[in-house]
C-alpha cells in the first residue's frame, strides 16, 4: 500500500511538473528595478523607449502589488520579453496579460497600448500585434501586422462602455490550420476572429515568435507610463516553452 501511495504521489509530481512545463508566466515577480537581462528592444535601432522596470502598484490586477511599466518614448511601440534561445516559433498560442489603457488622448495624441504576439527580435519591420485604441469611438480594437513595410490590419469595434481609462484583460489566441487565425477577449467579451494572411504560409511572419510590449504613441514629450501585469503564455509546440527566460 504504502509503495503504490508512493508511486501514485511520484506520478502526480511528475504530470504538476509536465503541465508547469507548457506555460510561461511572463508576470514581474520583483520588487523593483530594471528587467533588462529578460526584455528586449527590437532591432538594433535607435533606442526611444526607457527600461522595462518593476514598480509596486496597489491596484496590480493580480494582487500581488507589483506591475511592470514601459514608458513611451519617441515614437515608441516596443519592448520584447526574454528571447527563446532555440528561436523555437510559436505558431499557436494563447497570450493572456492584463494592460492599463488610456481612453482619451495622452498629450493629444491617441495612447495605444498592448501585446506583441509574433515578432523577430532583430527586425524592427517585422512583427504581429494587438493594440488597444480605446480613446476611438469604433474600431477600438486592432489587430495588426507588418513586414518590411507591409500593413495588415483587422479593427473590431467594441460597446462604449468598454472603453474605459485603467486596467483591461486582454487574451489573443492564435490558432487555426495554417497559424493565422486571431480571436481576441477583451475583459471576457469574445470578439470576432480575424485571419491575418501575413501569419500564414508564406507570410512574412509565418516563422516568428517572440512576445512583447506594446506602445504607440507618437509623441515624444512628456513620456507617457504604460502598465502590464499578469502576463502569461501557453503555446504550441510545448517544446519551445522551456527555452523562454522567466522571472
Amino acid at each position: 500500500m504504502k509503495g503504490r501511495l508512493l508511486f501514485t504521489t511520484a506520478m502526480i509530481l511528475c504530470l504538476l511538473l509536465a503541465v508547469s512545463a507548457y506555460a510561461a508566466d511572463f508576470e514581474e515577480h520583483a520588487t523593483g528595478g530594471t528587467l533588462n537581462n529578460v526584455w528586449y528592444k527590437l532591432g538594433a535601432g535607435t533606442n526611444f523607449n526607457d527600461d522595462v522596470v518593476a514598480i509596486a502598484d496597489a491596484s496590480a490586477p493580480d494582487g500581488d502589488g507589483y506591475v511592470l511599466e514601459l514608458y513611451d518614448r519617441d515614437n515608441n511601440y516596443f519592448g520584447i520579453a526574454a528571447a527563446c534561445s532555440s528561436e523555437t516559433p510559436w505558431l499557436d498560442l494563447t497570450l493572456d496579460g492584463w494592460v492599463y489603457a488610456y481612453n482619451t488622448p495622452q498629450n493629444g495624441v491617441n495612447c495605444q497600448v498592448g501585446f506583441m504576439f509574433r515578432a523577430d527580435r532583430m527586425s524592427e519591420t517585422q512583427y504581429a500585434r494587438v493594440l488597444l485604441n480605446l480613446p476611438k469611438t469604433d474600431g477600438e480594437i486592432k489587430i495588426q501586422t507588418y513586414t518590411g513595410g507591409s500593413w495588415g490590419t483587422e479593427e473590431i469595434d467594441i460597446d462604449d462602455a468598454w472603453a474605459t481609462t485603467g486596467w483591461h484583460h486582454l487574451v489573443i489566441e492564435v490558432g487555426g490550420v495554417d497559424h493565422n487565425e486571431v480571436t481576441v477577449t477583451f475583459d471576457d467579451h469574445v470578439l470576432p476572429t480575424k485571419t491575418m494572411a501575413a501569419l500564414g504560409p508564406g507570410g512574412g511572419l509565418a516563422d516568428a515568435g517572440l512576445i512583447g510590449l506594446g506602445i504607440l504613441h507618437y509623441n515624444a514629450a512628456p513620456p507617457i507610463p504604460v502598465l502590464f501585469d499578469n502576463i502569461k503564455v501557453t503555446a504550441s509546440p510545448p517544446s519551445g516553452i522551456k527555452d523562454w527566460t522567466m522571472y
